[in-house]
């Protein structure tokens, strides 16, 4: 298996931060960086599994929510456990926020 990490920057346009990998995808994380390490993450920033989310809260676009220091991560630990395998989008309320991404995939 193979994982593969980036630094992601992400503003106020939603960005496709990890592609759909099919059957290959093992497992993903985003994770936003603390403002303690980077100090203009202050922002939300928002994930959709398979579609771009906006930045309101409680609409049933916005995706997930994810303030500094949370993380959203999916993996499959058995052969008949389902997750998302296709695209990941991010989009953030205020620009160049920073965050980790990770995806672990089949050789």
């Amino acid at each position: 298996m193979a994982t593969i990490q980036k630094v992601l920057t992400i503003g106020s346009t939603p960005v496709l931060a990890l592609t759909g990998n099919g059957t290959r995808r093992r497992g993903w994380r985003v994770t936003y960086i603390s403002s303690s390490k980077i100090a203009g993450n202050t922002g939300r920033v928002h994930l959709g599994r398979n579609y771009a989310p906006n930045t309101t809260l409680g609409d049933p676009n916005s995706g997930d929510a994810i303030t500094q220091s949370e993380e959203r991560t999916e993996a499959k630990r058995f052969n008949d456990d389902h997750f998302v395998v296709g695209d990941i989008w991010l989009v953030s309320t205020i620009a160049t926020q920073q965050l980790e991404g990770e995806e672990t995939v089949e050789d």
